[in-house]
């Protein structure tokens, strides 16, 4: 089954990550627990006119971001929040992302630019 960027499991779930460069998922896993969120946020998809234009824009360069191609978020957080993080960090420096995702309560999936996977430490709290 195919579903959102913004996933809530009420019980024990399988998750595919999708990966917007293969037909093969970026990453699977099941839930630990019920009660966890996951969000999505990626360049892909959403264009205007071109590739080069996508949806996530950096609000101080005024121009689409091109550093992360996906950050997918897991955590009990409020999927909302997870939404808004995901975003956020999206469209910050590589470094700075990392560091304001690895302060909060979440563990992530990310697909860089250069099409490297970074998955945090501390996915197995939320995954198993």
């Amino acid at each position: 089954m195919v579903a959102s960027g913004d996933i809530r499991c009420l019980g024990i779930c399988p998750i595919e990550i999708h990966n917007p460069l293969s037909k093969t998922p970026l990453l699977s896993f099941t839930t630990k627990e019920p009660d966890i969120g996951i969000s999505t946020s990626g360049n892909y998809n959403r264009y205007v006119k071109s590739k080069k234009n996508n949806h996530l824009i950096n609000p101080k360069k005024k121009h689409s971001q091109n550093n992360f191609i996906s950050i997918t978020l897991i955590s009990h957080l409020p999927n909302a929040d997870l939404d808004a993080y995901a975003t956020a960090s999206s469209v910050m420096p590589k470094q700075k992302a990392y560091t304001f995702l690895d302060s909060l309560d979440l563990a992530y999936v990310v697909l860089e630019s250069d099409k490297k996977k970074v998955v945090s430490k501390n996915i197995m709290i939320f995954t198993k």
